[in-house]
């Protein structure tokens, strides 16, 4: 790949994944007056867009809104929208796949007392019924110890994640239990 700055900031990434010496992609960046990525505009090949990315922040220069034109035609595809509290700590996402104005899927999340993510909850179909719940234990500085998901709400986790770190922090072991019964299927 290749990269080119502007500014002190990524402008583009040309890849030649045939290792040719022509690029059959590209990435182009833009930015906002306050320096946060405003656009991502993916071409292949790399003279014709295939795909724009549009973002939007708030007051405080938080993420609250992505857009796709998977055609670059001017029309949004989806739309992602995350809301969040005073604090700025992420409070739900919305994606409406259809850019109907109607989300398909709202992700919320809960915070422990220090304001560490420790839930996430979705609804997918946005009727109020929770499908999926993951929790997360975390450590003081919010680094996670243990996430447990569990896909069909049985009160059991069907998946538990583990991690270790050293007296400073450094990640020493991650291990994944991919079906919850006990036995760790990968460890790094």
């Amino acid at each position: 790949a290749t990269y080119a700055y502007s500014g002190g900031r990524l402008a583009s990434v040309e890849v030649d994944e045939t290792a040719d010496g022509t690029p059959e992609s590209r990435s182009v960046y833009a930015y906002n007056t306050a320096g946060l990525l405003e656009s991502v505009v993916y071409s292949t090949p790399v003279s014709v867009p295939k795909m724009r990315f549009f973002y939007a922040y708030d007051a405080n220069n938080l993420m609250v809104q992505v857009e796709t034109d998977l055609d670059v035609d001017g029309t949004v595809n989806s739309r992602t929208t995350y809301g969040r509290d005073p604090s700025g700590r992420l409070l739900l996402i919305d994606s409406d796949n259809q850019a109907d104005g109607t989300p398909d899927v709202r992700t919320t999340y809960g915070h422990d007392a220090n304001g560490f993510n420790v839930l996430q909850e979705t609804d997918t179909g946005v009727d109020g019924t929770v499908d999926q719940r993951t929790t997360m234990t975390v450590n003081a500085t919010g680094q996670p110890l243990r996430i447990s998901s569990d896909t069909d709400l049985d009160g059991n986790a069907n998946s538990i994640t583990v991690w270790t770190y050293s007296p400073n922090g450094e990640l020493l072991t991650l291990e994944q239990d991919h079906s919850a019964d006990g036995t760790v299927d990968s460890r790094s």
